[in-house]
């Protein structure tokens, strides 16, 4: 999270050495947008099945999202899972799936409240 873009319309100045971020040592945020971790995901687990978008040793739950007001919406429907990909000062790379698609490389607004899942190194 040391990263100068990986805060919401403002510059990060604090540590750049050192810094843990979300993960645990010895892993990290996958990554999003073509080519990323969320894209390797998607190839080797195929298309949704209903009710998680599953395959292989991955499941994954439909986390829904917090909104920048603070409600909660589509737990049920929808899961959104932040990759460590920014975009812009206000928006990042994540990726997006329902029972019927999935999309790896969708860029959304930092305000919004997402599941993060970490990757081994």
């Amino acid at each position: 999270m040391q990263h100068s873009t990986a805060y919401y319309n403002t510059t990060y100045t604090g540590p750049t050495t050192n810094v843990q971020g979300l993960c645990p040592e010895g892993w990290r945020m996958p990554t999003s947008n073509t080519g990323g971790d969320f894209a390797t995901l998607h190839t080797a687990a195929g298309s949704p099945a209903t009710g998680f978008w599953q395959g292989g040793n991955w499941k994954g739950p439909f986390s829904g999202r917090c909104l920048s007001t603070g409600s909660l919406n589509t737990q049920d429907s929808y899961g959104y899972w932040w990759s460590s990909k920014p975009n812009s000062t206000t928006y990042a790379y994540h990726m997006i799936f329902n029972s019927s698609a999935v999309n790896h490389s969708y860029d959304d607004s930092k305000s919004y409240g997402f599941a993060i899942r970490c990757l081994k190194n």
